[in-house]
């Protein structure tokens, strides 16, 4: 098995890729648009996890009455990138909220509010963003077989050409089972700096990583991209919870 550095400088290849322009590319792919769809993505430092299940438990009914439905819940493998002090977290939930309100009505209810003093004393550095769906890509890949990862990115000012630059590449990434299962709209971030981009996306199957690798005109392009567009970034790779 590759070390863990190696997997992510791998994988930090691959994922800057997969944003607009690029899915559009990909072959054996379904694409749902659902624009307005609410979304939460959680990103939190479990420290108790006795006292954290406590708090799934005593809020899960209180989630479902608010509308908030988990769609995925990951474990986090480790951490790339070049934000500052951004401490990476061990664990990762997205939520998906019946309406623009959801979490609002979640966090006022009383018995919620009693209820989250188990979070605090069983969690850290709890960071959350908020937005809209974008779009919601599919495969018929087995679930537990993906390698998923969660990108961030921070980008320049002047991103005149990127779309086209990631058009350019989305089709060199075909071959590797690379889809966008989620793109987030982000409106507001708690706990950092809200970033420009954010998607959640996987691998049918780990092993199109080492074959990603051996493509250096990918490389190439990658870096390219990297130093005209990028400012900061940073990719969670990820383990799909049961």
């Amino acid at each position: 098995m590759r070390p863990l550095n190696h997997l992510l400088t791998v994988l930090s290849l691959a994922i800057l890729m997969l944003s607009c322009g690029t899915i559009k590319s990909q072959n054996k792919m379904n694409i749902e648009e659902n624009k307005g769809e609410n979304y939460a993505v959680i990103m939190l430092n479990i420290t108790n996890v006795e006292g954290y299940n406590k708090y799934r438990k005593k809020t899960k009914k209180l989630l479902l009455k608010a509308g908030g439905h988990i769609e995925r819940e990951f474990d986090v493998m480790g951490q790339k990138g070049n934000i500052p002090n951004f401490e990476t977290p061990n664990r990762v939930i997205v939520i998906h909220w019946d309406s623009p309100n959801g979490q609002l009505s979640l966090m006022n209810n009383p018995k919620y509010i009693k209820a989250s003093e188990l979070l605090k004393l069983s969690a850290t550095n709890i960071r959350v963003v908020k937005g809209t769906s974008e779009m919601f890509q599919s495969s018929n890949s087995d679930e537990q077989g993906r390698m998923y990862l969660i990108k961030m990115s921070y980008y320049k000012n002047n991103t005149h050409g990127r779309v086209d630059m990631l058009n350019e590449i989305g089709p060199k990434l075909a071959p590797y089972g690379f889809y966008t299962e989620r793109m987030i709209m982000v409106n507001e971030s708690v706990g950092f700096e809200k970033p420009n981009e954010f998607t959640i996306h996987f691998h049918d199957f780990a092993y199109q990583n080492e074959e990603l690798q051996k493509d250096s005109s990918i490389k190439s392009l990658i870096g390219e991209y990297n130093q005209k567009y990028l400012t900061q970034f940073v990719y969670l790779p990820l383990k799909l919870k049961n």
